[in-house]
C-alpha cells in the first residue's frame, strides 16, 4: 500500500463513527468511493448513530458485511430521497412516511 491510499483510508476512518464501522464491518467489496459517499450520506442525514446502527441490525438478515453497509447505504439512501421529495413543505421525514 501507498500512502496516498492509507491517507485516503484513513480519510474515510475519521469521517465515520466508530460504532458504525463495528457495526458494518470490512465490507471489502464496496471500495473506497463508496465508503466515501456513505460518510457523505450519514453527514446529510442528520441521525444519531444508535438508530443507524438500529436500522443496519434491523434491516439485515445476513451477517455478511458487505450486506450490513448496503442495509445502511439503502436506508440513508431513502432518507434523503424522502428529504427531498418532501422539499419545503415543512412535513418531517417520518410524517411523509405515515402519509404515504
Amino acid at each position: 500500500m501507498d500512502k496516498i491510499l492509507i491517507s485516503r483510508m484513513m480519510a474515510i476512518a475519521e469521517r465515520m463513527p466508530p460504532a458504525l464501522i463495528v457495526a458494518i464491518g470490512a465490507a471489502p467489496s464496496v471500495g473506497r468511493d463508496r465508503w466515501m459517499a456513505l460518510c457523505d450520506l450519514i453527514e446529510a442525514a442528520d441521525q444519531e448513530v444508535g438508530v443507524m446502527v438500529a436500522m443496519i441490525n434491523l434491516n439485515t438478515r445476513s451477517d455478511r458485511s458487505d450486506d450490513r453497509f448496503t442495509a445502511l447505504w439503502d436506508y440513508l439512501a431513502t432518507l434523503k430521497s424522502l428529504h427531498n421529495a418532501v422539499g419545503t413543505t415543512g412535513q418531517t421525514t417520518a410524517q411523509s412516511v405515515l402519509v404515504e
